[in-house]
């Protein structure tokens, strides 16, 4: 295997591609920095016609002084920088570790060694690479900001060489400004050379840089074909069988070598130095999280429902605080951390373990809890005899015991459960199968292991070992999270929060769903790294998506496709939730116009789903063109028979921001015979809620084009009208007199416009009176006037008025068969 180490070599070919990259007008020409462009013929006529202008001789004085202060301006940001000092002292140690590493590995045989070695060795390399390739950004991102700076200068110089000019054609200049112009010149030369120097030095140190990438990421490239070859010996014999192994020569144990001599140390070493600042926020969240634990502890107490198994698990969380906010710490903030060696992670396994036990949670089914004591033992067991057992012989003695040990307890177990019991609950139900599981693996593990193959077995109890201890802590880092949850409520915070106190069994519902199906998704992709299936999984799942079919000069992808579709989802999520937040949590708040609210939750809703369009059509790798040709599909369509779509659309759109009719307004649609309130508008359709309960979706065209009586546009207020009919006789003014009082009684009667009363008419059987009069409540109109009504029966029943009822006087002049009346015999 060749090995590229950093080195000088290539600066001038790798300078001449930076700039080439990073061309600016003049960067470096045989003129210097600041000479005179080599772009094409239609640029050089289109910078003729742009060129510097001469500045006048008159504005000369004014402008020497700023073009001074500018160029020191520039001289100043190109002082050294710190970061780039500090990158150039820690530069040949970094040489120095990578030459080791190089060293180290040019004396190995990548094929012989194991999947955990070549995992220690790829973090090295990793650790080299981040290093570098931070360090290459940085001097790339500075190599840029010079050339932006010596593009100013250049322009810079180049008004002033233009004015020296126009003055040498000049008469009668004055000694004094051309000495200024001269001046202005010379520190543009001097500035030229600090630039030229600065590039050199940019230059030289980034090739250096780019070239120890380079190699880093070929032996990076060397040692991922080394693990996908390793994993492809998964199912074929590695070893010689166990009973043979007295005979195994030293020459064969050479080939199996499973160390290589600080390897391990360098990779901690390496990881740690790389990953200080992530290492401080998972310092400082473990702190605030104790912190948070403590302070709720000390507030809400022990007065929790045991009854609810969520509420449980935060009684057990505030019980153990820093146990708990050490999970989490290590749950939470490890995706944080840059790449770790296996026996990073085998380490803090083994620390998880104090937290893990202190914060099971007791179960009513024995067989459960002695599962995961001995899950716990068996893990501990394995893991420390792997980090402290060295040679390929002993650790594979070790893995035969971890796999007889795996077999035992899990007969055990099994031989001391109820199955049938045990299926009754869902987690017994799970133990169950993993008890199942367990033997078989331990059972096929000891078998491979005596049989040589010794890299099947070592995945197999490994990775079952693994997976379940993983299972464990994620299920009771989901247990602190959910119980946290359901605390949330019952803080300051949550007291506080509109969602919480309003909405809080819905919220902590969802978040809590959310909680395990990411508890869930996270323990499958460890599981299956676990048993070395995922990287496996991930190159023809990666070909499989990223396959592209060829429709004209439309290209299209699995991948495209459900990133599309993930994005128009995440789109609908996130405008449901913002809108959730902003019509409960925040818009009220505000104490905003009836109507404005609801306007701005819409816009803002939408506002999401076109900016979720856009973004998915731009993962689906629609172009500009291609997205004209949809748009003009979709005009088709629209002329054809999407008019009313597009009607509804605009009138949704005229509605939101004209609002003439806003949500809480009570309208009366004369076209559907419709009285209600606005409950909802939307941008296609608006939902009116009629006084009987029923809701009904109207088209925004029918608001707009259609006659609308809407009672409460400018205010809440309606006049309502009691009829009231009095017995022929009674005195009007009396009857006008009484009801007004009546009126005036009425505490929701407004006093201004004043109440009245009509003498409407005189009826055929009373005399008609309607009483008018407002209310300041529009939802309230119906009951105020049946009590004014009530009232009104009231002041004319103690009043002796009578109200009388419709009747008729039936005069009988004969009958059929009676006799005639007295004096009509004849």
């Amino acid at each position: 295997m060749q090995h590229q180490n950093m080195s000088a070599r290539g600066v001038v070919v790798a300078g001449a591609a930076a700039l080439a990259v990073l061309a600016w007008p003049g960067a470096v020409t045989a003129q210097g920095i600041f000479g005179s462009p080599t772009a094409p013929p239609a640029v050089q006529e289109d910078s003729a016609a742009a060129g510097p202008k001469a500045i006048p001789l008159s504005e000369i004085p004014l402008k020497v002084d700023e073009a001074l202060a500018r160029l020191q301006t520039i001289e100043t940001q190109l002082s050294v920088d710190p970061d780039l000092a500090l990158i150039e002292e820690d530069l040949p140690e970094a040489q120095r570790a990578v030459s080791r590493s190089h060293a180290r590995i040019g004396q190995t045989v990548l094929a012989q060694l194991s999947i955990r070695e070549l995992g220690n060795l790829t973090a090295i390399w990793e650790s080299h690479e981040s290093t570098l390739r931070g360090w290459a950004d940085t001097f790339g991102d500075e190599l840029r900001e010079t050339a932006r700076v010596a593009e100013v200068g250049e322009g810079i110089r180049d008004t002033w060489r233009v004015t020296s000019e126009s003055l040498a054609r000049e008469e009668d200049v004055p000694e004094a400004v051309v000495a200024q112009v001269e001046r202005v010149l010379s520190a543009t030369r001097g500035l030229e050379s600090i630039i030229r120097n600065r590039l050199s030095y940019l230059v030289g140190v980034k090739s250096e840089l780019d070239d120890g990438l380079d190699g880093v990421r070929h032996v990076l490239g060397e040692l991922q074909a080394a693990q996908v070859s390793v994993r492809r010996r998964v199912l074929t014999r590695t070893d010689v069988p166990i009973w043979r192994l007295g005979a195994w020569s030293g020459d064969a144990s050479e080939r199996r070598t499973t160390r290589i001599a600080g390897a391990e140390w360098e990779a901690v070493q390496g990881f740690v130095a790389s990953g200080p600042r992530a290492f401080l926020l998972s310092a400082l969240f473990f702190v605030v999280i104790v912190l948070i634990l403590i302070r709720i502890r000390r507030r809400i107490g022990t007065g929790l429902d045991l009854r609810d198994e969520s509420l449980r698990g935060a009684a057990d969380t505030l019980d153990h605080p820093i146990s708990a906010a050490l999970l989490l710490t290590i749950l939470l903030t490890s995706f944080a951390w840059p790449p770790a060696p296996y026996v990073f992670w085998q380490v803090v396994s083994v620390v998880a373990i104090v937290p893990i036990y202190r914060l099971i949670p007791p179960s009513a089914n024995p067989v459960i809890n002695r599962t995961v004591r001995a899950l716990l033992v068996v893990f501990a067991l394995a893991a420390v005899a792997d980090l402290l057992i060295p040679t390929s012989i002993e650790n594979r003695l070790v893995i035969l015991l971890a796999s007889l040990l795996l077999a035992g307890v899990a007969g055990w177990l099994i031989r001391g459960a109820d199955g049938s019991e045990m299926r009754q609950t869902t987690w017994g139900h799970v133990v169950w199968r993993g008890l199942q599981a367990s033997l078989a693996v331990g059972v096929i593990s000891a078998v491979a292991n005596i049989t040589g193959w010794a890299l099947l077995a070592e995945i197999l109890v490994m990775g079952i070992l693994y997976s379940a201890y993983i299972g464990l802590g994620i299920v009771i880092g989901y247990r602190i999270v959910a119980g946290l949850i359901r605390l949330l409520p019952q803080t300051a915070l949550g007291r506080s929060s509109r969602i919480l106190s309003e909405h809080g069994d819905l919220v902590t519902s969802r978040a809590i769903t959310v909680t395990k199906i990411a508890g869930v998704a996270l323990w499958i992709w460890i599981a299956l790294g676990a048993f070395e299936i995922a990287d496996p999984m991930s190159r023809p799942l990666a070909a499989l998506l990223t396959g592209e079919v060829h429709i004209g000069a439309v290209t299209f992808s699995l991948q495209k496709a459900l990133s599309f579709a993930v994005v128009i989802l995440l789109a609908i999520w996130l405008a449901r939730f913002v809108t959730f937040v902003l019509d409960v949590e925040v818009l009220p708040r505000l104490k905003l116009k009836r109507g404005v609210s609801s306007a701005i939750s819409t816009v803002v809703q939408w506002s999401i789903l076109g900016a979720g369009l856009l973004t998915a059509a731009s993962a689906l790798g629609l172009q500009a063109g291609q997205l004209a040709i949809v748009f003009g599909a979709l005009s088709v369509g629209i002329g054809f028979g999407l008019q009313n779509v597009v009607s509804n659309f605009v009138s949704g759109l005229i509605l939101i921001f004209e609002q003439p009719v806003k949500v809480g307004d009570k309208v009366e649609i004369t076209s559907l015979s419709l009285i209600g309130e606005v409950r909802r508008i939307g941008i296609r359709a608006s939902v009116v809620r009629t006084f009987d309960g029923a809701e009904v979706i109207v088209p925004n065209s029918n608001l707009i084009s259609s006659e609308v009586v809407n009672w409460t546009l400018s205010d809440q207020r309606r006049r309502t009208r009691v009829e009231i009919g009095v017995q022929y006789g009674t005195d009007p003014d009396r009857v006008i007199d009484l009801l007004v009082s009546v009126a005036r009684e009425h505490p929701e009667v407004l006093r201004y416009p004043e109440p009245n009363v009509l003498f409407m008419e005189h009826g055929a059987s009373s005399l008609n009176f309607r009483l008018q009069f407002w209310t300041a409540n529009f939802d309230d109109f119906f009951r105020i006037r049946s009590e004014m009504t009530v009232g009104v029966n009231k002041a004319l029943r103690e009043a002796g008025i009578t109200i009388p009822f419709p009747q008729q006087d039936v005069y009988v002049k004969s009958l059929p068969g009676a006799s005639p009346p007295p004096g009509n015999e004849s």
